[in-house]
């Protein structure tokens, strides 16, 4: 199973970017002015010709207004399969140049490697020649080296990720217990005091990041349900707050809630079925073709072209 480890944690860290300040920088997090929207600029980024030879799915720029009135830039990559010992580190090295060189800016950076080989010098370019000597430094974090424990007794929706991210590489050749692992995050998830959208989003993320094999997807997936259904006291009537939950779900992944999508397919239903009825009258009276030449043509039983004729008022019953 191939794992997009880069693609989520962008995502997530798009959604959750107070929190993940919060969690990586929180010096930095201490000193921002929330009340002024942060700006993504990875696309003008990566748009130079000069940057164009970098892994830029695996890249966040931010740009976010300090309490001081000052602008400050964060840079974060996500680094999963690292390629050599000093790859990675004179990569950020040369992001912080590029950058420094295109926009006048100085960056905040951040790699965090989600993957099981991290190098030793992981936070540190060096590179000196007869006493000229060059020493870059920067932020990371390693998740395979984090305590599950502290993650479990962290409220930050990022250790949650971040766990996700541990019991995957944890599990890599032992499903079921992958299984139970995802279960109970669900479960730490769902206890937790996270508002509708953050916790939508949450298990999402968990969902897609800790991915099982189809048999045990399909048995979390009936585990889930069951649980739901368990929680509520009336099988029949699901509880408001379920009804919020699976509509905030939905407006995540389809851009429409479960309401907005039915009353959409309601109101497609009935214009594919005031076509169905024109296409029927013209066939009928325009073209003079029996109940059961219209019935083969659109695919139809001939007693339904009937009826539609006789609600119509075209033929008598």
């Amino acid at each position: 199973m191939i794992i997009k480890y880069d693609k989520y944690w962008k995502e997530a860290l798009t959604h959750f970017l107070k929190p993940f300040t919060a969690f990586f920088l929180p010096r930095l997090h201490e000193e921002i002015d929330w009340s002024i929207a942060p700006q993504f600029l990875e696309k003008e980024l990566f748009s130079k010709k000069n940057l164009a030879k970098f892994k830029k799915e695996a890249d966040k720029l931010v740009k976010v207004r300090l309490k001081n009135g000052k602008e400050q830039w964060i840079f974060i990559h996500i680094e999963f399969q690292t390629s050599g010992e000093t790859i990675i580190c004179l990569r950020m090295y040369e992001y912080y140049q590029l950058i420094r060189e295109v926009y006048g800016q100085d960056i905040v950076a951040l790699v965090i490697y989600t993957g099981t080989n991290v190098p030793k010098k992981h936070d540190v370019y060096e590179n000196e020649h007869f006493g000229t000597k060059i020493t870059y430094k920067f932020n990371s974090y390693a998740v395979i080296k984090q305590n599950e424990e502290e993650l479990l007794a962290n409220n930050n929706p990022f250790a949650m990720i971040t766990l996700a991210n541990y019991y995957v590489l944890k599990t890599k050749d032992d499903q079921q217990r992958r299984y139970e692992f995802k279960q109970k995050l669900y479960e730490l998830a769902e206890n937790r005091n996270y508002n509708l959208e953050e916790l939508s989003k949450l298990l999402i993320f968990v969902g897609e990041l800790m991915k099982l094999p189809p048999q045990l997807e399909k048995k979390f997936e009936k585990e889930v349900i069951q649980t739901n259904i368990k929680n509520n006291s009336d099988m029949i009537q699901v509880s408001q707050s379920t009804k919020n939950l699976v509509n905030a779900f939905a407006k995540e992944v389809y851009g429409e809630t479960m309401e907005e999508s039915r009353a959409k397919a309601k109101q497609l239903t009935k214009q594919l079925d005031e076509q169905l009825t024109k296409s029927i009258i013209l066939l009928y009276t325009r073209l003079d073709m029996s109940i059961n030449e219209i019935a083969e043509q659109l695919d139809l039983e001939s007693a339904a072209v009937e009826q539609i004729l006789i609600q119509k008022k075209i033929i008598k019953k």
